[in-house]
């Protein structure tokens, strides 16, 4: 794929008091993560011989921005993201299209 085209795949799910999101891409290729207090998380990165990538999410909800962890796993990136309260959250891929799963 050219430059730019590339979206790793990434599954996701959630309990009473977190959204778990686990990204299949190697750690060397991440550059950089950003998550807001309202739910938005963003990772870019390059992929070789597959090209750069931006993956922009959407919680459609709040979490604790300051209280989230990382795992920057060889093969995959694990976010574990607390929710502002108790419900459930939807996800909304807002970036190049991919095939989300379920976990």
């Amino acid at each position: 794929m050219a430059d730019g085209n590339y979206c790793p795949t990434y599954r996701w799910g959630q309990t009473q008091t977190h959204v778990i999101l686990t990204i299949d891409v190697n750690e060397e290729c991440v550059e950089s993560h950003n998550v807001t207090p309202e739910g938005k998380v963003t990772v870019s990165g390059d992929v070789p011989r597959k090209g750069k990538f931006e993956l922009s999410l959407d919680l459609c909800g709040k979490i604790v921005a300051e209280e989230v962890s990382v795992q920057l796993l060889p093969r995959t990136m694990r976010l574990k993201l607390p929710k502002q309260g108790p419900g459930v959250l939807s996800l909304i891929h807002i970036s190049e299209p991919t095939r989300p799963r379920l976990i």
